[in-house]
């Protein structure tokens, strides 16, 4: 009844329908699946996750200079930029054995970490020679680009332990104008070194100082003081600790007055959900007011612990003061519950303002962090100790080395290349009979 027709259909180069036939093509709405075609209208099948994790991390951590002995430490941040979580594996080491992973601050050995998100580890170095350190820090994960991500790490060890305390510009209006650098040179014990016949050196923006060399010249009289302490008060700290910690501090403030010079101030900055300074008082006039304010009881909220928060306030407090020495002193367990700045945060900005920050870690069984204090103290030119509660001596030995410290320093004068008050880079250098320190800064330079 009908005619036998013959129709012939051509495939189009565009995604038509033709008949019952449809081409689809991957990544157009609907289906989302891979070019290719499915009759009956069946649909297309879809594509497999593309979700992947992706490890993050700087390539290479140098922990500078350390003492013979000392430990430095520096925090490593390990981060996931992908779009699936990342499993770390057990964090490990190779090369030179001075180097150690510092299993209470590792959050991330055979963790995982969500997308976006972020894990720490400390990394140590304790130098038994006076010489350069490397190893290689090995770190496997799930990353299928990257299974074994390295870091490399270097250090150097010396024998004497050379830190600045301070930048003096009073000599920028002479000509040439001059910059003073107040140092202090420890052995390894965190004690005034015995030097015999030091030589130090300069380094201004890379450049050497040596024409005319510098003017080096022991410290016999304190240079004027500005000193904030910070004292934890939260509920991880006993009221017999509290106690043992205000009556050390108050002996503290005599050792200085023995050595007082007019100008010479405190503040006391207690802190625990949040913090609370004083004003800076004379030292040569407001002992009492100081040993008072050190008793008075702490009436705030105690149930947390800002210590990174309350030592970057603590560093804006005095890098406000004149003085030619402006110093931190901090006293805590290092148990820090985090608000709105980070170890590192406070760090770069103690460095940036010049504020050595010495630190005391209250030892516990369970709950004390000396790594990290370690770390705050080492980077910023300040010293590390740690004291148990269970030993009077322990603190008061410590303020009296922070004491010796202060009055056993050598000014460093030299003529400086700076102007308009830029920014210059410092390396100092010191060499008594081979035994060997160093540390790099940055300062402002004359205007």
């Amino acid at each position: 009844m009908f005619k036998h027709i013959k129709k012939t259909v051509r495939r189009l180069r565009s995604p038509y329908v033709i008949g019952l036939f449809i081409l689809t093509l991957s990544g157009c709405g609907g289906g989302g699946g891979s070019a290719g075609t499915s009759g009956g209208g069946g649909g297309s099948t879809p594509s497999p996750s593309t979700a992947s994790p992706t490890i993050s991390t700087q390539s290479s951590v140098d922990l500078g200079t350390t003492v013979v002995n000392g430990t430095s430490a520096q925090l490593l941040t390990i981060r996931n930029t992908g779009t699936a979580a990342l499993a770390l594996g057990q964090l490990s080491l190779a090369g030179d054995a001075q180097f150690k992973i510092d299993p209470g601050t590792d959050t991330c050995s055979k963790k995982s970490v969500a997308p976006s998100s972020a894990c720490t580890s400390s990394i140590q170095l304790t130098p038994t020679g006076q010489q350069g350190y490397t190893a290689t820090l090995m770190i496997p994960s799930n990353d299928p680009a990257n299974k074994v991500l390295t870091v490399a790490l270097s250090g150097k060890g010396t024998a004497l332990d050379l830190k600045s305390t301070g930048v003096v510009r009073t000599g920028c209006t002479a000509i040439p104008p001059q910059l003073q650098l107040l140092v202090t040179v420890a052995d390894s014990t965190g004690q005034p070194a015995a030097l015999t016949s030091p030589l130090f050196t300069v380094f201004e923006n890379g450049v050497p100082i040596t024409s005319p060399a510098p003017a080096i010249t022991p410290v016999t009289t304190r240079s004027s003081l500005s000193v904030t302490v910070v004292m934890d008060y939260s509920g991880s700290l006993s009221l017999a600790e509290q106690q043992w910690m205000q009556d050390n501090t108050k002996g503290f403030i005599d050792s200085l007055v023995s050595t007082v010079q007019t100008t010479d101030e405190v503040s006391i900055m207690k802190f625990a959900t949040d913090y609370h300074p004083t004003p800076f008082y004379p030292l040569a006039s407001s002992v009492q007011v100081l040993k008072n304010a050190i008793d008075a009881p702490y009436v705030y909220d105690s149930s947390t612990s800002s210590i990174w928060d309350s030592t970057y306030a603590a560093v804006d407090n005095t890098a406000a003061r004149t003085n030619d020495q402006r110093i931190v002193i901090l006293l805590s367990d290092g148990e820090d519950i985090p608000k709105t700045h980070t170890l590192t945060d406070l760090i770069n900005h103690a460095i940036a303002q010049k504020i050595p920050v010495f630190t005391v870690t209250i030892l516990h069984p369970n709950h004390s962090y000396p790594a990290l204090m370690q770390q705050l103290a080492l980077q910023t030119g300040g010293q590390s100790f740690s004291a148990s509660t269970s030993d009077t001596a322990d603190l008061q030995g410590i303020y009296g080395k922070i004491s010796n410290i202060l009055t056993s320093q050598f000014k460093i004068i030299y003529n400086t290349t700076s102007t308009g008050g830029a920014t210059v880079a410092l390396d100092v250098k010191v060499d008594d009979n081979g035994s060997y320190g160093e540390f790099t800064t940055t300062a402002i330079g004359c205007k």
